[in-house]
């Protein structure tokens, strides 16, 4: 075997790692995004506004849903889409929407919208989400980068390149 052949194994045999590697990341990717979001959820959830008396969504002017205060913050949470690779957080819906928000375990965050952005009627809104992000950016990124070293150095070890 020449020189130029062992080189290009050495370079095939790089190349076969460093896939594996990608391989490895991807497959850890949205566990490690969970551990980020997981870290953001309870930040966002406790900088929600919480009103002080319940509020009411009419549809037909009939009262469908009641919305007692701290639902917002109840309906904050890491949101699982299954075909992402990656973790979200935000405002939990309740499928249709209706009945009695009321209680710890019932939640319904459909207006997050509003409250963040405003409305026609409450241009300013009462935004809580990007600045609660803004403050919790630095702690989750190193959460996640730690995690990506500790998987990294996991894989250089399994694979004997430390």
């Amino acid at each position: 075997m020449n020189d130029f052949e062992i080189m290009q194994e050495d370079v095939e045999r790089v190349a076969k790692t460093f896939r594996a590697f990608g391989d490895r990341l991807g497959e850890r990717q949205k566990a490690i995004a969970e551990m980020g979001a997981g870290l953001f959820a309870p930040i966002a959830a406790s900088s929600a506004p919480r009103g002080t008396v319940p509020h009411k969504r009419y549809s037909n002017g009939k009262v469908v849903a009641t919305y007692s205060p701290g639902n917002l913050q109840r309906s904050m949470q890491v949101l699982n889409f299954r075909r992402s690779s990656s973790a979200w957080v935000g405002a939990k819906l309740k499928g249709g929407g209706k009945g009695n928000f009321t209680s710890e375990k019932k939640a319904d965050g459909y207006y997050m919208h509003m409250v963040e952005r405003g409305t026609a009627k409450w241009p300013e809104g009462k935004p809580f989400f990007n600045s609660a992000w803004n403050r919790s950016k630095p702690m989750v990124y190193k959460l996640m980068a730690d995690q990506f070293r500790r998987e990294a150095e996991r894989f250089m070890a399994e694979n004997g390149l430390t």
